[in-house]
């Protein structure tokens, strides 16, 4: 561990000076039926405070998501802050959402305006899985046209036996240095960032492989788009704020956008400097298809829109053990959820490695989310209206 992580020096502070911090831990909820709950709770008190706030939830095709929308001025910004487009990941966005929505009800915000959609894959979010009913990644699901969908990824082809083994996962003390003899194998026969490009780019050739990205737009994502077309449509200057986990060094909250040559780009580094803004087109980075965050800029291109993915890191997947460390977990979900468990042991450990990718159990990091969600959401309250 970096000492200079804010991980540490949270942790530290916690250790040394003793200090009590109210960062709301009773947000963490460990379903989705409980966070959901949650998050409607919250919403209703919000909707009692002021008629023009309204509570909903808008369904396609049995695919439901929640929203709150806080209306205060029209020709204010507003901020949309959405949670569990990778449903597992919904545990920690779902917290980060309801201590926001705490906080501005301790202290008001009325020169911005928001709307919170709660949930996306809420199928994903119930099973603990990051795909949804159809295994399908929905932030490499969004196109402008069909044609999108026939997008090829060359390098996955090359790589999709080692990606997708088609047998039970079984768990065992060689488990995890026989994947990593596979790994180097790979590694001698392409490269890391190969293997990470194609990983991560999605792929819409393998329906039952991992980054599989659809067919055709999912029935979440429709509900998606058309949220953002009726609250987007009503304001002139949006930022999107989509809130991940996963990626990145532990304990720290990344923030990724599409690309550093966008029109806004230069604007949204503006918004959380001296925060950097890790762009999809940057050296040593990635970019990837079919991404929510670059829908919806292109989207509201006519306007003054922005995009930022709150990342907060898990498993240090920016270095090279962190990383395989990473694409083992993966594997081996997908790989169970499509072809069984040798065991009901191989079963738990899988599900638990999973969980503790995207949702650490651990109470120091959940404070260290919540600590740095408060310090770049301050800086957007104070900047966004200049």
């Amino acid at each position: 561990m970096k000492l200079s992580s804010p991980y540490f020096i949270l942790f530290a502070v916690l250790f040394f000076s003793q200090i009590t911090f109210s960062w709301d831990e009773d947000c963490f909820k460990n379903t989705y039926a409980e966070a959901q709950n949650n998050f409607k709770t919250l919403s209703n008190e919000f909707a009692t405070m002021n008629p023009q706030y309204k509570v909903g939830a808008e369904t396609i095709a049995g695919a439901t998501i929640d929203y709150l929308y806080l209306m205060n001025k029209s020709e204010a910004p507003l901020i949309l802050i959405q949670s569990g487009m990778h449903g597992v990941e919904g545990h920690v966005g779902s917290a980060v959402q309801c201590f926001l929505l705490r906080s501005l009800k301790r202290s008001p915000v009325h020169d911005v305006n928001f709307i919170f959609i709660h949930g996306i894959n809420a199928h994903g979010f119930e099973h603990n899985r990051r795909v949804n009913h159809n295994n399908v990644d929905l932030n490499r699901n969004f196109f402008e046209d069909a044609s999108g969908y026939q997008t090829t990824n060359e390098g996955y082809s090359k790589l999709e036996h080692f990606l997708n083994p088609k047998e039970p996962t079984k768990i065992h003390w060689l488990s995890k240095p026989q994947f990593l003899g596979s790994t180097l194998i790979q590694l001698i026969q392409s490269s890391k960032d190969a293997i990470k490009r194609a990983l991560l780019k999605g792929q819409y050739q393998y329906p039952k492989g991992i980054s599989f990205g659809g067919t055709q737009l999912e029935p979440q994502n429709q509900v998606l788009l058309q949220l953002w077309t009726r609250f987007g449509s009503l304001h002139e200057k949006l930022l999107l704020i989509d809130l991940h986990t996963g990626y990145g060094e532990r304990g720290r909250l990344h923030l990724m956008s599409h690309s550093s040559h966008a029109e806004d780009a230069e604007r949204l580094q503006k918004l959380f400097t001296p925060t950097s803004v890790d762009f999809g087109d940057h050296k040593d980075f990635y970019q990837t298809t079919g991404d929510g965050v670059a829908a919806f800029v292109k989207k509201f291109r006519a306007k003054n829109a922005n995009g930022v993915a709150f990342e907060y890191g898990t498993l240090n997947s920016q270095n090279l053990m962190g990383s395989l460390d990473s694409l083992y977990r993966l594997i081996i979900e997908n790989q169970g959820f499509q072809f069984g468990f040798a065991d009901e042991s191989s079963e738990k450990k899988t599900r638990n490695l999973f969980i503790e990718m995207f949702y650490p159990s651990d109470p120091v990091w959940r404070q260290s989310v919540l600590q740095q969600t408060q310090v770049e959401f301050e800086k957007v309250l104070k900047r966004i209206n200049q």
